[in-house]
């Protein structure tokens, strides 16, 4: 196998569409384009993340993280890698991809949620042969 010929960085940094199933399993017709783990994206945010816990245990307060702040970090991960999204509306108006709806996408729609982490930590969306 030539490894010149998989850039699992480039193919996570380029994305890959995420058709969302309702909780029944009905396909809707939404997708969501989304960077994988092996991003720059996805990496960098990790870095940021990773930083303000190291800031947090060096200072002198020194108190642990709360599950909803552990959580929140989470959801922060994956809407930095939301790239695009399609078919979405918000009270019949076009919900436009941007990080604070992203955001909102998330907090609100937990079953999103759970489809976006899934398909962020899954390489055979990226990497295809």
């Amino acid at each position: 196998m030539d490894l010149s010929k998989i850039n699992a960085i480039q193919k996570a940094d380029e994305g890959a569409w995420l058709t969302l199933l309702f909780v029944d399993g009905t396909e809707l017709d939404v997708k969501i384009k989304i960077a994988g783990m092996d991003s720059m994206v996805y990496r960098d945010k990790q870095r940021v993340i990773s930083k303000r816990r190291i800031d947090r245990m060096q200072s002198r307060k020194r108190n642990p993280l709360t599950p909803e702040e552990i959580e929140d970090q989470g959801t922060e991960l994956l809407v930095a890698c939301i790239l695009d999204w399609e078919g979405l509306e918000n009270k019949g108006v076009k919900f436009p991809c941007n990080p604070e709806n992203a955001e909102k996408l998330l907090k609100e729609n937990l079953w999103i949620k759970e489809q976006v982490d899934a398909f962020v930590g899954d390489r055979n969306n990226f990497l295809a042969l």
